[in-house]
């Protein structure tokens, strides 16, 4: 990710990198098999995807890092601060991972 990229994900799973300066043709296409992504977030090198069949994962160069505890239930959003990762679900939960165990050595 760049200052000029933006990211945004389909109701298909699909997640698109684009240059904000070209958006006719996207930088990078994924296609997920979890359903439709409900919300991305972008935080120094990590895109962290929250999905509608329960996952939720995190990006970080070429490694795909899958943060565990919905079970099934619709994770909606997520947020940053820096230091944890925070998710929400439809079970009514607020899950929190630390955000070094995404870091890449």
């Amino acid at each position: 990710m760049t200052p000029s990229s933006a990211v945004c994900g389909t109701e298909e799973g699909e997640i698109f990198e684009f240059d904000t300066r070209k958006l006719d043709t996207p930088l990078s296409r994924k296609k997920e098999q979890r359903g439709a992504i409900h919300s991305l977030l972008t935080y120094q090198g990590m895109t962290l995807a929250t999905c509608a069949d329960g996952s939720a994962f995190a990006t970080v160069t070429s490694r795909v890092c899958e943060l565990t505890g919905p079970n099934c239930e619709p994770v909606y959003g997520a947020s940053c601060d820096g230091h944890f990762v925070f998710t929400c679900s439809r079970d009514g939960k607020i899950r929190k991972y630390d955000f070094n165990d995404f870091i890449v050595e």
